[in-house]
């Protein structure tokens, strides 16, 4: 175990570097962890409607001080990754399952839709 982490660790401090392959994945998990996070708090707040603050959901809710500081990383990631040279093109076809057509479209370079065009995706 120890092993392997040492190997990890020594290809995060500048040596090999990361593949795509790899980033895009690990960003996935830490966005889907952020997720889970989210939709815990979400739970929560509910919580807290029906029965007021506990010490219990207090603690729950702190963690979007951490999913905060969390999403600031990823995206200073992102924004590095941006300023990289010879990048390539993502084929279109990678956004089309997205279930919010407004972030898929953002991230295609597309204009934002309005509010009445996604109150759909809610129903």
């Amino acid at each position: 175990m120890a092993q392997s982490r040492t190997a990890r660790q020594s290809s995060l401090d500048g040596g090999d570097g990361v593949s795509l392959r790899d980033l895009a994945r690990r960003l996935a998990e830490e966005l889907d962890s952020a997720s889970e996070v989210a939709q815990d708090c979400q739970g929560a707040l509910g919580e807290v409607v029906e029965k007021g603050l506990t010490e219990r959901l207090a603690v729950r809710l702190q963690a979007l001080d951490l999913l905060s500081q969390r999403l600031d990383e990823l995206s200073m990631l992102l924004k590095r990754l941006e300023r990289l040279e010879g990048a390539g093109s993502i084929p279109m076809h990678m956004f089309a399952n997205m279930r919010l057509t407004d972030v898929s479209r953002r991230l295609m370079g597309a204009d934002e839709i309005s509010a009445s065009e996604r109150e759909a995706e809610f129903w």
